[in-house]
């Protein structure tokens, strides 16, 4: 089987959906009406990948008028992004024009300019420290990916005094699978999971915590940043009558597809025991029958 980043971005959309935590999309969507007295929002979102919390943003009627700056460190994602928004934004009627690394779209009572960068965040933060502020920064599902507590200060520079953060889907150590197939075994296949997100170095630095969910409430706090709402936004796939909603056996198996990559070589696991698992679970998706679970938990946060 082939795998794509990009599809499995654009399968996880329906499970995001589901996801998301709606008091603390409320409370999002309560502060940012006080700031309709702006001509334009501003809006950075870190990892932005294809595009996918954008179109939700705006499909969900939470920004009208934008100025909206992608990042994304993959060149895949910011070619796929390109291509994607440009016709999900004639389907939403919405005029295009496209420029060589950004898009204007225009709409009766919706405009958008996006500007889609392929660039690392921290690599942005400090070009544009001093230079340029946004109302609203977003990550969805990307600081378990990195070092928060050295990130924040970086985006408490970027973010206009009395502006807003919207950390979504940050993973928070747990992760189940139904039925239940080799219990001993999947439960060390998921420790060493969830160990090697938090041994995960990137640049030689440190870059992840498989705790990031509860971790942020301290993060923020030693930031001086306050948190304006916080819950719970569990990823739950699961089958109805034998299938799986939208796209979500792909997403599933790219799940099992990170497992595979990231364990392969782990020398605490014997490999025969890992193929046998996720044997095991590819025939219990192809069979409409399991059910995954990851904890994971959004914030709305003040920068003061």
């Amino acid at each position: 089987m082939e795998y794509s980043f990009p599809r499995y971005l654009l399968s996880k959309r329906s499970v995001d959906d589901r996801a998301l935590n709606r008091q603390v999309w409320r409370a999002l969507a309560e502060r940012l009406t006080a700031l309709e007295g702006r001509p334009t929002l501003s809006v950075l979102e870190l990892g932005g990948g294809i595009g996918t919390m954008f179109e939700r943003m705006v499909e969900w009627g939470l920004i009208t008028r934008a100025e909206y700056t992608l990042l994304d460190s993959q060149p895949e994602n910011i070619a796929y992004a390109r291509r994607r928004l440009a016709d999900w934004a004639e389907y939403q009627r919405l005029e295009v024009q496209a420029g060589s690394h950004s898009l204007l779209l225009k709409g009766a009572e919706n405009a958008f300019f996006l500007d889609l960068r392929e660039e690392d965040v921290l690599d942005f933060a400090r070009r544009e420290r001093g230079r340029r502020r946004w109302d609203l920064i977003v990550a969805h599902a990307f600081l378990d990916l990195v070092d928060v507590p050295a990130l924040l200060p970086a985006l408490v520079d970027l973010t206009r005094p009395g502006g807003l953060l919207y950390f979504t889907l940050n993973f928070d150590g747990v992760t189940a699978f139904e039925p239940v197939s080799y219990a001993s075994l999947e439960e060390r296949i998921i420790g060493l999971y969830h160990r090697s997100m938090d041994r995960r170095v990137i640049g030689g630095k440190t870059s992840g915590d498989s705790r990031t969910g509860r971790h942020l409430f301290h993060w923020l706090d030693q930031a001086g940043l306050r948190v304006l709402a916080a819950g719970s936004s569990d990823w739950v796939v699961y089958p109805q009558a034998g299938r799986y909603q939208a796209d979500e056996a792909y997403f599933l198996r790219f799940i099992l597809h990170f497992f595979e990559e990231t364990l392969s070589h782990e020398p605490d696991l014997d490999p025969a025991d890992l193929n046998d698992w996720l044997v095991e679970r590819r025939k219990q998706i192809d069979a409409g029958e399991l059910v995954f679970i990851a904890h994971q938990i959004d914030f709305l946060v003040e920068t003061g």
